[in-house]
């Protein structure tokens, strides 16, 4: 099966306009079975919005691991030997593997625990080795992978726009996710799709499994190649704004900024987007469309208002007032003015005062602009990322309209492939 097949038959089931999310993925996947650095990414949706359908076929393939909960206890317990045989760690074995979280909201919602305990072991594993001490007096340590060697372990999760609230919580892990939002969904066509789709569920889950198994045994590391110098230095670009935009600043118990602190540096980030191409570029994507979807991932980890207000930014120019930006967005104006407080912080956005709040006028830094368009400058390649990357239409990897509620169209799944009526 290739690439553009296996897109096309997640788009032809179910309700994808825009394959990113499954493109997204399905790189993650495949950049966690090939040489290099691990590749955390968690895809970010409402409920129902079809997250689950996109993770599943992947728990398939051998050396995943899939979660409901995550605890210290799952990430490793102790058994009969000193390294233990319990965990999805000791599952995974020595030589490590992908751990598959079909909703790890949770996670953001119960931060306190998780920053207190369960995110330090987060970032040993990512480091790829842990070791835990049991016992009230730690009386007992386990190891994985034990005698001092690491193992590689990727993480593929899903979450809700919860996560937004918990910024802190994912910076608490390195930060090392990176983050792929789905697109908004047409409710109706949603419900539609998914009513059509109940007498087949199971064939469907099974259809995608075996497509997926097929799809990764042509893995191939060896299409893999070093992005041309433009394209690698726009990487480098959007590694640097998106890990300054996303840093937090630090507020007071009522409100006023305290700390700003040092900046994210942004190598992690570079190298988990390199990475992320690297699996898409193996798994047969066209390098163009890689090089749109890892751009369209950088930014997507940006907290989600921040991002809509410097995209806005950048197609409005200078806008008076956070209530004009609020009004466009919908968002309350204090809310918009502490998002906007906090990119100014940051050197993102700059304010040029008014005589009242009102009237001051913000706009996108001129180093913001420089980095924005260095990257887009390797995006005129963004239209070519399943042909939707930057819309919402259902389209076929041939550039075909599909509309896959249309029963007249074979299979009721869209227009032929080679565009006989």
């Amino acid at each position: 099966m290739t690439f553009d097949d296996y897109v096309t038959m997640f788009q032809e089931r179910l309700w994808f306009p825009d394959p990113y999310p499954l493109l997204a993925v399905a790189g993650a996947i495949a950049a966690n079975r090939i040489p290099g650095e691990p590749v955390w990414v968690c895809v970010v949706g409402p409920s129902s919005s079809g997250k689950n359908a996109l993770l599943e076929p992947f728990l398939a393939l051998d050396r995943v691991e899939g979660l409901s909960d995550l605890t210290l206890a799952g990430l490793l317990t102790a058994g009969g030997s000193r390294q233990g045989t319990g965990g999805v760690l000791n599952r995974l074995g020595p030589t490590g593997g992908i751990i598959l979280i079909k909703d790890m909201s949770w996670l953001f919602a119960a931060h306190a625990e998780a920053e207190g305990r369960l995110i330090p072991a987060l970032r040993e594993v990512h480091d790829g080795s842990v070791n835990r001490a049991l016992g009230s007096r730690g009386g007992q340590t386990i190891e994985w992978p034990g005698g001092g060697r690491r193992a590689k372990v990727g993480l593929l999760a899903a979450a809700t726009d919860v996560i937004d609230l918990h910024a802190g919580v994912v910076n608490a892990m390195g930060p090392r996710m990176i983050l792929a939002r789905m697109p908004k969904p047409d409710h109706r066509a949603v419900i539609t799709t998914a009513a059509r789709n109940v007498a087949r569920v199971d064939d469907m889950r099974g259809a995608f499994a075996a497509a997926t198994v097929e799809l990764f045994d042509g893995l191939d590391s060896s299409r893999v190649a070093q992005p041309d110098g433009v394209v690698d230095e726009a990487l480098r670009d959007i590694s640097e704004f998106v890990a300054i935009a996303r840093s937090p600043v630090q507020r007071d118990r009522n409100g006023r900024i305290v700390l700003v602190g040092e900046p994210e540096v942004g190598a992690r980030l570079y190298h988990g987007l390199a990475q992320q191409r690297r699996g898409l570029v193996a798994l047969g994507c066209d390098p163009r469309r890689a090089d749109a979807i890892v751009r369209r991932m950088g930014m997507d980890s940006i907290p989600a208002l921040h991002r809509r207000i410097v995209d806005h930014l950048g197609e409005v120019g200078a806008t008076p007032g956070a209530h004009h930006i609020g009004s466009d967005l919908g968002y309350p104006p204090a809310t918009v003015f502490d998002v906007l407080e906090e990119l100014a912080a940051r050197g993102v956005v700059q304010r040029d005062p008014g005589r009242t709040d009102r009237e001051d006028r913000w706009s996108l830094s001129e180093w913001a602009r420089s980095r924005l368009a260095s990257a887009e400058s390797s995006a005129s390649i963004a239209g070519s990322a399943g042909g939707s990357v930057g819309e919402n239409r259902f389209q076929d990897s041939w550039g075909n309209p599909i509309d896959p509620l249309d029963d007249d169209n074979e299979r009721g799944l869209g227009p032929h492939r080679n565009g006989d009526p």
